[in-house]
């Protein structure tokens, strides 16, 4: 029954740790430039964070050139910029943060260190969730009702409980997240702030928006990124709710076409010239 099925699910907390202690690499991985040591030695605090801001901005959403590091390295940085991001946030800098978890997430389009890409996944959706909390908060900031002001858990909020005004900054969110061109980021982007859906239509509109992200995955033509990015709608999805079940019947049979890709002799190649097999 359903405990039965409780006790089996491994929390995320969990199955992250263990992720970041059995998965590493000996070879090096691409960053983004506002990340890399160059920067950080440009100074410390603020002086550090606005270097690293101000090279997003001035290189354009498209333009930030990447750097090569080590998987220590990259472990270190990506953890930093978790905490940088939450700091542009809270100095008003949110377009700027905005672009540093655009950024991020287009990292997860490249799977050149298939070993090194499921601690690649946890720190970059780590850094999403972060964004996805502070985009949360931020709507309940703009305006609260008489009835949101009473409530406590994220879970309970609804579109009664928030103003017009929250309710309009909302929706420019999900239109800032629409307008991003590549497929991959625009879909981690949406899944990020995917409980804020709650403040426009409650929990009545999730079945469809999750079974079009879902679909929308389709267009992802390698199968390990496919695989991942299914994983985080997954994650964000259960999430909100837990009780729905056709986007995952999707997600299930796209992902069983993805594993027999992986068959392919390309990918059968590529995953051979980095000495892995299909169990890996």
């Amino acid at each position: 029954g359903g405990e039965a099925e409780g006790q089996k699910f491994v929390p995320w907390g969990v199955r992250k740790t263990a992720i970041m202690q059995k998965y590493t690499t000996t070879g090096s991985i691409q960053m983004p430039s506002f990340v890399s040591n160059e920067v950080a030695q440009a100074g410390r605090g603020s002086n550090t964070l606005k270097a690293r801001v101000d090279a997003i901005s001035s290189e354009g959403d498209d333009l930030v050139s990447m750097v090569r590091a080590n998987a220590r390295e990259y472990v270190k940085h990506m953890t930093e910029l978790n905490g940088e991001l939450a700091r542009a946030w809270n100095a008003a800098e949110r377009v700027k943060a905005l672009k540093m978890a655009i950024q991020c997430s287009k990292l997860l389009a490249d799977s050149q260190t298939p070993q090194f890409y499921p601690p690649m996944f946890v720190l970059v959706t780590e850094i999403l969730d972060t964004f996805g909390r502070l985009v949360f908060e931020r709507i309940k900031e703009k305006g609260l009702t008489d009835e949101g002001r009473r409530k406590k858990r994220v879970e309970d909020f609804g579109p009664g409980d928030v103003t017009d005004e929250a309710r309009e900054t909302c929706r420019n969110w999900f239109f800032k997240v629409a307008s991003i061109r590549e497929l991959l980021p625009r879909v981690y982007m949406e899944c990020a702030i995917l409980r804020c859906h709650q403040f426009l239509t409650g929990y009545t509109d999730f079945p469809s928006i999750l079974e079009r992200l879902a679909r929308m995955l389709r267009g992802c033509g390698d199968p390990l990124v496919a695989c991942y990015a299914r994983a985080y709608l997954v994650r964000c999805g259960v999430s909100v709710n837990a009780s729905l079940k056709p986007y995952l019947r999707t997600l299930f049979l796209d992902q069983m076409v993805s594993l027999g890709q992986l068959e392919d002799p390309h990918w059968s190649a590529k995953m051979a010239s980095h000495s892995l097999d299909t169990r890996q």
